[in-house]
């Protein structure tokens, strides 16, 4: 069986200027939210200082979170992806911090050269 190798996978598909952003649950599991290139870009842009707000259908909270959570607040570094709607549940991700910068990085590498699934 082939397992979800990344935590956080994109593909960018510049015809469409749109962004499949596939978040890891386990390792059989995987949820693909699908956002316009501006409206992943805004999250690029984002994410390290945080955003709180409606992004597509979607409402979106990131943030780089440096202690844990009350009381002991003990000090680690993560970020949280919740995501959420008026019509469904939540979902609340903790991922790592070098798995976001991996994933700016490969947005800006998928943006700045011709990709596999480019030329269908």
């Amino acid at each position: 069986m082939y397992n979800f190798k990344k935590n956080l996978k994109i593909y960018l598909f510049k015809d469409k200027k749109s962004i499949d952003f596939s978040i890891k649950v386990s390792k059989n599991c995987v949820n693909v939210y699908w956002l316009n290139q501006e409206e992943f870009e805004e999250i690029i842009t984002n994410w390290k200082t945080g955003i709180d707000k409606n992004i597509g259908k979607l409402h979106w909270c990131i943030q780089h979170k440096k202690t844990g959570s009350k009381p002991e607040k003990a000090p680690t570094s993560y970020v949280r992806i919740s995501v959420s709607t008026n019509f469904a549940p939540s979902f609340h991700y903790r991922v790592d911090y070098n798995d976001m910068l991996d994933m700016e990085k490969d947005y800006f590498y998928q943006k700045n050269n011709i990709m596999c699934w480019d030329n269908k």
